[in-house]
């Protein structure tokens, strides 16, 4: 597992060659195999407004994401199996940019599913958990206008007072704002839409080692026209390797502003206007790469760009438990204490020759491998060739079936029952005469030779 969303320091350019229709963007070639999502950047270099459709390969979605001259979006898409999604620009002039990728602990819905407020006007929960498992920690929700009228509309933490997320949503059919915000621990958001025409959309979610704020962070910038360090250490986990930031335009006049990983050496600083429209401007939420020291840089025209820290990512720790049987080969564990639940089959010399090794149920050996051990079994045991030498003391609850001459030079206890065959009690103990050499049949010993 990695970190849920993980960035690059410096972003490809993934812009489709092909415009006015949807086309497969395969970015196989630079995301691993198990990726699920892509983490976007889209700027509009050119003079007027153009339209860019974003969706999962497979899906029917086809809203409209209208981006105006100069102006910048973001976009996080799920990939299908391949790596590959599905985008539709205007013109070769609106320009996609994979920032990042998301792994397992990130999933991506097909197609949106409506999860829009029946009250307008406040702030309202939103539960979510018919479409998350237990245990989500965030959404990623789009926000969509169906023409009808431009609004406000946002997402945020369940129990949070936070009101920036609140963005005005242009009045173009499904024009569309991506926004990402946590869910408590019912798997309830909350949500508020100014107008019946804007739509709240869930689109996928998250879940550990993805982590949301309740409250975010106010880490916007005074310093302008100028890339700034942005250090969040005190604010995310001291290995924490990504950031989700929500960026919030203020004014009423649309400024650049963009963010990137520490040491980037990507400049995009133009044609990136956020913008702002009626009594509340655009927030969109990004993703980006944390530095060493959990630092990542911003640049902004004007201090009317605020930036605000919603969350972040670390790596993640991958558990395997095994619950039932185990087979093991090689030398796996020759230096380790082992434990079994159930069931092994050992083979060869392999793992622990020179550890303790208990087994509950029931254990087949072959050849030598357990010598200068104690071996105790519960249930029972077959033995073949020499598999016991130098090894104190055998112990057989319930039977034992020996062949050829497998405990020489041992003491053996038999609790129960033994069926012997050939001949078996040819040993010496300390000095004393040799011991006589017998057949034993039921209770009937039969005397074979004489003293040897």
């Amino acid at each position: 597992m990695g970190s849920g969303f993980n960035f690059f320091t410096d972003a490809y350019n993934v812009s489709p060659p092909q415009t006015g229709q949807y086309v497969d963007v395969d970015v196989s070639g630079y995301i691993p195999a198990g990726s699920t999502g892509a983490v976007l950047e889209i700027r509009n270099t050119g003079g007027s407004d153009y339209e860019c459709r974003l969706r999962k390969n497979g899906s029917t979605e086809d809203f409209v994401q209208t981006i105006g001259a100069g102006r910048q979006h973001s976009g996080f898409i799920g990939v299908d199996e391949n790596r590959v999604f599905e985008a539709y620009t205007g013109s070769t002039s609106v320009e996609v940019y994979l920032t990042g990728y998301s792994d397992t602990a990130v999933t991506f819905f097909t197609d949106y599913i409506n999860k829009t407020p029946g009250t307008t006007g406040s702030w309202v929960d939103v539960d979510v958990s018919e479409n998350v498992p237990a245990g989500a920690t965030g959404v990623i929700v789009v926000l969509a206008s169906h023409g009808e009228a431009a609004a406000n509309g946002g997402v945020r933490n369940n129990g949070s007072t936070d009101t920036f997320s609140l963005s005005y949503v242009r009045a173009t059919l499904e024009n569309v704002i991506f926004q990402l915000c946590g869910v408590d621990g019912n798997r309830v958001l909350e949500a508020r839409i100014d107008n019946s025409a804007i739509r709240v959309k869930l689109y996928g979610y998250t879940t550990s080692p993805v982590t949301f704020k309740v409250n975010a962070n106010d880490v916007s910038l005074t310093a302008t026209s100028a890339w700034t360090d942005i250090d969040v250490t005190s604010m995310t986990a001291d290995d924490a390797d990504g950031a989700i930031i929500d960026i919030k335009n203020t004014a009423w006049t649309n400024h650049n502003a963009n963010l990137r990983k520490d040491g980037s050496g990507d400049n995009r600083v133009t044609n990136v206007y956020v913008e702002n429209f009626g009594a509340q401007g655009h927030c969109k939420s990004r993703g980006i790469g944390l530095a060493a020291g959990q630092v990542l840089e911003g640049w902004i025209a004007n201090t009317a760009i605020d930036f605000y820290l919603i969350g972040y990512c670390r790596p993640g720790v991958t558990l395997k438990e095994v619950t039932d049987s185990l087979s093991l080969s090689d030398a796996v564990l020759r230096n380790k204490t082992f434990v079994v639940i159930d069931s092994v089959t050992l083979s060869d010399l392999f793992p622990l020759r020179d550890k303790t090794f208990e087994v509950v149920d029931s254990v087949t050996i072959s050849e030598e491998v357990f010598k200068s051990r104690l071996l105790e079994v519960f249930d029972s045991v077959g033995l073949a060739d020499s598999v016991l030498k130098d090894v104190s003391l055998l112990l057989v609850s319930d039977s034992l079936g020996l062949l050829d001459l497998v405990l020489a030079d041992k003491i053996l206890q038999v609790l129960e029952s033994i069926g012997l065959a050939e001949t078996v009690t040819q040993w010496v103990v300390g000095a004393g005469p040799k011991t006589k050499i017998y057949l034993i049949i039921g209770d009937l010993a039969i005397r074979l030779t004489g003293e040897g």
